[in-house]
């Protein structure tokens, strides 16, 4: 009968403290048991379960945490771990040593064990559990909890997992934006990858190591842990963090989707590119600038933080005839940055010549239009949208005639913004005339069509 162990991490429904900043660390060499929990914010023990430093198992100095589960006749969801409340921050990145003596797993496939717990405000948790199973040889996998149940992360046997030997696993909280991608590392190494949207979890502000839950029974068990640390950035191993930069962005390209040349708004600019990769630490975040001058610089925008591979910035001042360029860079997660910006080709904001489409103007409030009206004090007016596919419509604005289609000597022009129709009231009109609304369109860049007319609404005595 062969014996199989896998990893496996869940976010259940599922941001910072400063760039390379460590928040809590705990080696276990100076435990202060006078509080029964350490550096910890607290410790939970089941009955019949233990908690203690020991020199029986260690990964670096002279002392580990032995996790002790003595309740042999629990059925389900023994709990014995410690708990950390944490700064809350945007992203974190929590490493930790496990291992596991050399019969953890005897007479318990298909069962797991949750070690760690990260929990954020918005109600979301990145959960990392082993899992044993009959069949093939030892092996990993890691899979993410949310809405529509378990994804696997990376196939099943992908990385080995030996008893009798220590282990370093590393999570990443991500950024709680809708794209946002969680990781895992075991030995330094990439289990994989998971991007969804963390857009509700909130600040991450706990976490917690051990047997934080499992489906063991009727059976006991033990763990040692050791190097404990939680930090905003990647920290790898024991033997060193990530010390090789990102690849460099490639394809940058503006717009939202294939490279343009140029663009009508003086207000909105958009860019996406090629992911980069980093085989240690990961991608933890994108840089991008914009620059008038010439391409890779930051005039316009300086060096500013985006999660994913493309943007739009929305709250610009642009000039119409000069051409604006993206520069991208991107930053793994132990804080380096890629060796070289990348820059975007440029595109130019033209200037929009052609006025909106023209449109029919209609007499009252309804289609068709009214060609009289019995009241002396109110007139109305509606009309059909215009197009203008280049910079869009800005405003309309009205007159009104009582001599010719066209004129303006009754009500001169008036700003009635995007609104296609309009009721004037407070006027003197006169029994056995006709009264004419005109109407004009502007665009973007303030080229106005030539006015519509109606066809004149006549006041009946």
């Amino acid at each position: 009968m062969h014996k199989k162990i896998f990893l496996f991490c869940a976010a259940l429904l599922i941001s910072s403290i400063a760039n390379g900043a460590v928040e809590f660390s705990d080696d276990f060499e100076n435990w202060d048991w006078n509080l029964a929990k350490g550096s910890w914010t607290s410790t939970t023990l089941q009955a019949d379960c233990t908690m203690y430093v020991t020199t029986e198992q260690k990964k670096d100095g002279a002392y580990g945490l032995k996790i002790v589960d003595n309740n042999a006749n629990t059925t389900n969801g023994v709990q014995s771990y410690l708990t950390k409340s944490l700064t809350p921050a945007a992203t974190y990145y929590i490493r930790f040593y496990f291992y596991l003596p050399g019969n953890f797993w005897d007479n318990r496939y298909g069962q797991s064990v949750s070690l760690c717990y990260i929990s954020g405000s918005g109600g979301y948790l990145i959960r990392f559990s082993l899992y044993g199973t009959l069949y093939g040889a030892m092996g990993s996998y890691m899979t993410m909890n949310y809405t529509d149940g378990f994804s696997a992360i990376n196939p099943w046997g992908v990385n080995p997992i030996s008893t009798g030997t220590w282990h370093s696993l590393e999570l990443l909280a991500p950024d709680n934006v809708a794209n946002g991608t969680m990781q895992a590392w075991l030995d330094g190494a990439s289990l994989g990858s998971k991007t969804t949207d963390f857009s509700r979890a909130g600040d991450w502000n706990q976490a917690q190591i051990g047997f934080v839950n499992q489906s063991i029974s009727s059976m006991t068990s033990s763990i040692y842990l050791d190097e404990v640390k939680i930090a905003d950035v990647y920290i790898g191993t024991t033997t060193g963090g990530d010390t090789t930069p990102p690849t460099d962005v490639t394809g940058v390209k503006d717009g939202t989707g294939a490279d343009i040349a140029f663009t009508y708004s003086t207000t909105t600019l958009s860019a996406n590119w090629d992911a980069a990769t980093d085989p240690q630490s990961g991608i933890l975040r994108y840089w991008y600038g914009i620059g008038s001058s010439s391409a890779g610089a930051t005039d316009v925008l300086n060096w500013t933080i985006t999660p994913g591979t493309g943007v739009t910035n929305s709250s610009l001042a642009l000039t119409t005839g000069n051409t604006y360029y993206f520069t991208v860079k991107a930053q793994n997660g132990g804080g380096l940055i890629s060796t070289n910006a990348s820059n975007s080709d440029g595109l130019c904001i033209y200037t929009d010549f052609s006025p909106p489409s023209g449109f029919s103007v209609r007499d009252g409030t309804g289609t068709p239009g009214l060609p009289f009206t019995f009241s002396t004090t109110t007139l109305s007016a509606n009309w059909d949208l215009a197009v203008d596919s280049e910079t869009g419509v800005d405003h309309y604005q009205y007159a009104i005639s009582s001599t010719a289609a066209g004129g303006t000597e009754f009500v001169g022009w008036t700003y009635t913004g995007t609104n296609t129709s309009v009721t004037k009231t407070g006027l003197s009109l006169q029994y056995n005339l006709t009264y004419y609304f005109t109407v004009t369109a502007t665009n973007g860049h303030s080229a106005t069509n030539t006015a519509s007319n109606s066809a004149g609404q006549y006041v009946r005595a």
